[in-house]
């Protein structure tokens, strides 16, 4: 049971890293339910809060990533917007954020203090 608990956590962390790409699919929360899935196992063994705060990161990126999106959407049916800056508008807005965190995992710098240190 081991395996299929680790298989199916495998299988949907690489549908999270595709939806990271295709905006069809809800990239951050497949990787972690793939991250829960694989967590059943025994042979994987997440601390709860490492669960907790992942999770509150992938609802948050979720959620504005597509509220952006919308809002992106929205803008350009009443005017604003030229319709190619609207669809762009999430990705753009959220690509400093993932610059900024790739440099700081390239370069080994933790934003958090290490799980469970005292």
């Amino acid at each position: 049971m081991d395996l299929f608990y680790e298989i199916v956590g495998l299988l949907l962390l690489l549908l999270g890293v595709v939806g990271s790409f295709l905006p069809v699919l809800p990239g951050p929360l497949s990787g972690w339910f793939g991250l829960l899935v694989a967590n059943q196992s025994s042979r994987v063994d997440f601390d709860t809060s490492f669960m907790i705060i992942t999770f509150c990161i992938a609802l948050g990126v979720f959620l504005l990533y597509y509220s952006l999106s919308m809002l992106g959407e929205q803008l350009v049916k009443v005017g604003t917007l030229v319709p190619w800056f609207g669809m762009w508008l999430s990705t753009l807005t959220l690509l400093p954020l993932a610059i900024a965190l790739m440099w700081s995992t390239t370069h080994e710098r933790r934003w958090l203090p290490q799980w469970g240190s005292k």
